[in-house]
């Protein structure tokens, strides 16, 4: 058949195999280099109250997350079955969309930043039953007309991923497949002319297919064409007497298709120079006045190679080509028209103050060793100004924990600046383990790095309380200077009662203290 502008099934279904063997690849090296440490970071319990009413998965919003992954294990597999920015999602459409067979699944959230990273630990884990639909009908064979070397059929009446059309020869009585393409679902016809030979006989054969996840219905059966004999002489249409005059105007004989009206074939006019090549649509005629269309485009002066090139555009995708040779244009650019000497208007500048400026999407921030920014939206008499265009933005101290300042200083149209601050807080701890002794407690904690200074932290604070909420009356606070400690022995508890533990880093710059977020409590009874 004619060449085609569209893709092969085969070659997708390729690449999706190899796609899908790079993602084992890769998950199995990132799972084997994973440090045992990491594991820790995916226990339960980060967010919180997810329950699961009707079908709808629910959770309690988790401080700086900006989206959730949403994942599920069946006790063999996991899945991971879509993302949302909001606290509920509606499960059954998305392990619907996600093909599950029916069964019993874990479900969990993690929360993750703005660049879809999970943040945190994911949730403790929700039991749903799941049930999946029914099996999906299959779409109705197409009704296929064929006039000549035109073949057509009514469009599908569900939905469908693809078109499949084959060819096949009668070989020794026995009709074998010589030729195929796949077609959008929203075309319906095809030119099978081209490609066939004289004195042999073929038939056509077309079915609707459906293969996403997506589509609601399965494949159709094949519908075919009755017998017919290939052309009497091959096929093989070529675009001749084409010329390029010195004024840019293409001439070319058009190409002749049995059974195609020469008012249905279109032509494509190229030119490539050293800046690239450019396509012009010259419509049903057969000349073109490539010289305007240049000058339009605002190409450069320079030799460019032209060629002509037809198609088919009744018929969708379906792409005839048959290209001339290329021929040689010399073209020259339009002189630019002059230009009357104007005298720019004086604009008066606005100035950025705190009253008249918004300044959203300051957060205190981790320290992390590297320098820590804000993405921001400024606002200032109720437009939001372009960041570099009508302000810059500096930062003075936000490397180290303590109080960072950011100043926006206008620019352009904008004069004046504002300073703003936030925290850069310490990094947080875990707690190891948590051991009972007779009155106490022996709390046990990783130690942040070898290698930090008293520039990141001050010190640790232990918090052992008999409630889980950690009231002040239920509460004993102890805190310890110096990071190099990593463990603790807390006396004067009672006896064979149940204890809550947690902790957390600190610094203190100049009588200011900064604290890292809590580690996540351990519970021990003492003896």
């Amino acid at each position: 058949m004619i060449k085609r502008g569209n893709y092969q099934w085969k070659e997708i279904l390729t690449m999706k195999k190899i796609r899908f063997l790079t993602l084992i690849l890769a998950l199995m090296l990132v799972f084997t280099m994973m440090p045992l440490g990491s594991i820790e970071a995916y226990a339960a319990g980060t967010v919180s109250g997810v329950e699961i009413v009707n079908d709808t998965l629910t959770w309690d919003a988790y401080t700086g997350a900006a989206e959730y992954h949403i994942t599920c294990d069946d006790g063999k597999f996991s899945y991971g079955l879509t993302d949302s920015s909001g606290t509920s999602v509606d499960l059954k459409k998305a392990m619907d969309d996600a093909n599950l067979n029916s069964g019993t699944y874990s479900i969990y959230v993690s929360a993750c930043d703005a660049n879809g990273v999970i943040t945190g630990t994911k949730s403790e884990a929700v039991s749903y039953e799941y049930t999946a639909p029914a099996s999906k009908p299959r779409l109705d064979a197409p009704v296929l007309t064929q006039n000549g070397y035109v073949l057509s059929w009514e469009l599908p009446k569900g939905n469908a991923d693809y078109i499949y059309i084959r060819i096949d020869e009668n070989i020794n009585g026995t009709w074998e497949q010589v030729d195929y393409e796949n077609m959008l679902p929203d075309i319906a016809a095809t030119y099978l002319g081209d490609g066939l030979e004289p004195g042999k006989t073929y038939r056509a054969g077309v079915f609707f297919g459906a293969n996403s996840k997506n589509t609601s219905n399965l494949s159709s059966a094949y519908s075919y064409t009755e017998p017919f004999n290939g052309p009497a002489q091959k096929i093989d249409p070529k675009i001749t007497d084409a010329a390029v005059d010195n004024n840019g105007i293409v001439t070319w004989k058009g190409i002749e298709l049995p059974d195609v009206a020469a008012a249905d074939i279109s032509y494509n006019v190229k030119a490539s120079g050293f800046a690239g090549r450019f396509d012009f649509d010259a419509g049903n005629a057969l000349t073109f006045d490539l010289k305007t269309a240049m000058d339009n485009r605002g190409l450069t002066t320079g030799a460019y190679d032209v060629n002509i090139t037809a198609k088919v555009p009744k018929y969708g995708l379906t792409i005839y080509e048959s290209s001339t040779d290329f021929m040689n244009y010399s073209y020259t650019m339009p002189e630019p028209p002059a230009q009357e000497e104007t005298t720019e208007p004086t604009v008066e500048k606005i100035t950025i103050t705190e009253d008249n400026t918004i300044v959203e999407g300051i957060k205190n921030k981790v320290w992390n060793g590297s320098k820590r920014t804000q993405t921001l939206e400024v606002t200032v008499d109720g437009k939001v100004l372009v960041k570099d265009v009508d302000y810059k933005v500096t930062y003075k101290n936000y490397v180290n924990v303590g109080t960072s300042t950011l100043t926006i200083k206008g620019l352009g149209d904008y004069t004046g600046s504002i300073k703003k601050t936030f925290a850069i807080n310490p990094k947080s701890t875990t707690i190891k383990s948590v051991t009972a002794a007779k009155n106490a407690l022996i709390i046990k904690w990783k130690k942040n790095s070898t290698k930090m200074s008293t520039k990141r932290i001050t010190g640790y604070e232990i918090w052992v309380s008999t409630s889980s909420k950690f009231t002040n009356s239920s509460t004993k606070k102890i805190t310890l200077k110096g990071y190099k400690k990593v463990s603790k022995r807390v006396n004067g508890l009672k006896a064979k009662k149940k204890y809550y533990v947690k902790i957390r880093t600190y610094r203190t710059i100049s009588g200011l203290t900064y604290y890292s977020s809590w580690s996540k409590y351990k519970t021990k009874k003492t003896k």
